[in-house]
């Protein structure tokens, strides 16, 4: 499907010196300016979204990501962040063109437009015919391996859930397959430290939005994705399935508004909409195959185990890093795939308008470089020969030493009905 922006003169745009002022917003347009003319709506009869552009969009500089994780330490009662904002209204940036949409659509069209979607198939993963190891069974019951390199003191807390890190290393050198499926569907953002996508289409991937955006501010350039990207062999380093640059964000618009996550809003205030999907300039899922994505009840998801995969990063000093990561001098830096055994939720806050909670606490081990790693399950009805993502990692309340009786420590971006029918509603107008 042809992506088909709107037919104005060209705006001026700023860098950096938009911050200060944040992004201001345009008369509204008409929808089908921007929605393509064989969108899935017109043929059902559903409303279109309406589309504003923003006139001066925020892009800033590439730099590194998921430095945010953290350096907020998240305290008090977590039910504080409940909130009334409408979580309709997402924000599409175009980091080729420099312009950005904002697109938001009535609840009943949205909720419409979301069971067409469903029952043609756009929300399930899917198996790649490019042949692949198949570690299903692997990844829900392998312990993993430990590398026999160990780079902190033995016994030294760098894990989370009760100050303990259970998570291995799942990497090439580990006896895992450079092709295992459902591995190679995930990737490593490469800036900085980094930041963990699993892709959930042919080119289109699932991420925290603080691995491409900042929040309050406006969304980074220059983000790379490498899917099953490996460095266990080194000095070889492995991109079985190449790089590709991400060419547009898709995400909540209250991430990036100054009047919600500017200051002085916190991390912890804005957790509830960090959440984003990035289109890519090629069609990697094409050969990796895909994870499925939906929402569920409170009581179906407490119901159901996950796991949680992603690319730790391994900076020295860092005290929630693994305990045996690799030397983050390399090049390609915490290039290695790490995960826990499976985890639980411990409890659910942040309620939208709704009645629907944004963000629920797990017992899966995260850290630096994890953030965007999908929460996903196999025990969901949705799985149709891929796994279901119903989440992503965000935060966690603590640091190692903090974590000590505390099971639930890692904080997950929850996949609400509102989520998974706004990013079903990217595919219907830009595909992916």
């Amino acid at each position: 499907m042809k992506r088909r922006l709107l037919s104005m003169a060209t705006l001026s745009l700023c860098l950096t010196s938009c911050v200060a002022e944040g992004p201001d917003v345009a008369p509204p347009t008409s929808s089908p300016d921007i929605i393509p003319s064989d969108w899935i709506g017109y043929e059902l009869g559903i409303e279109p979204p309406a589309v504003t552009e923003v006139e001066h969009p925020v892009f800033l500089p590439a730099s590194d990501a998921d430095t945010e994780l953290g350096e907020e330490v998240l305290r008090g009662d977590r039910s504080a962040r409940d909130s009334n904002e409408p979580d309709e209204s997402w924000t599409y940036y175009d980091l080729v063109d420099r312009r950005a949409f904002r697109v938001a659509f009535q609840p009943e069209a949205l909720e419409r437009l979301y069971t067409a979607m469903v029952a043609r198939g756009e929300t399930r993963g899917f198996r790649s015919e490019v042949p692949a190891a198949d570690d299903t069974s692997r990844d829900r019951s392998d312990p993993g391996v430990v590398p026999m390199t160990p780079d902190l003191p033995p016994g030294a807390l760098a894990g989370w859930s009760d100050g303990i890190d259970n998570r291995t290393r799942r990497g090439i050198a580990d006896g895992w397959a450079h092709n295992s499926w459902p591995y190679r569907a995930i990737g490593h953002f490469t800036k900085g430290e980094g930041c963990t996508g699993t892709l959930i289409g042919r080119r289109t991937v699932l991420t925290a939005a603080h691995c491409v955006a900042d929040r309050g501010e406006g969304v980074r350039l220059g983000s790379t994705f490498r899917a099953r990207s490996d460095n266990t062999t080194w000095p070889m380093q492995l991109e079985p399935y190449g790089t590709a640059e991400v060419v547009s964000v898709w995400a909540p618009s209250s991430y990036t508004d100054p009047s919600r996550c500017g200051p002085p809003a916190d991390s912890g205030t804005c957790n509830k909409w960090d959440i984003a999907v990035v289109e890519l300039d090629q069609d990697v899922g094409a050969a990796t195959g895909a994870f499925g994505f939906g929402s569920a009840s409170d009581n179906d998801m407490m119901s159901w185990s996950y796991l949680l995969r992603g690319y730790p990063s391994c900076k020295p000093g860092r005290p929630d890093r693994p305990s045996f990561c690799l030397d983050f001098s390399r090049p390609v830096r915490n290039a290695a795939l790490w995960g826990s055994g499976s985890c639980s939720i411990g409890s659910f806050w942040s309620v939208g308008p709704k009645g629907w909670a944004r963000e629920l606490s797990a017992s899966c081990d995260g850290s630096r470089g994890m953030s965007g790693s999908a929460f996903y399950t196999y025990d969901s009805p949705l799985n149709f020969n891929a796994p279901v993502a119903y989440g992503v990692y965000s935060q966690m309340p603590c640091f190692p030493d903090d974590c000590v009786g505390n099971s639930f420590a890692s904080t997950i971006t929850r996949i609400t009905p509102t989520y998974a029918s706004m990013m079903a509603a990217r595919k219907s107008i830009w595909g992916g």
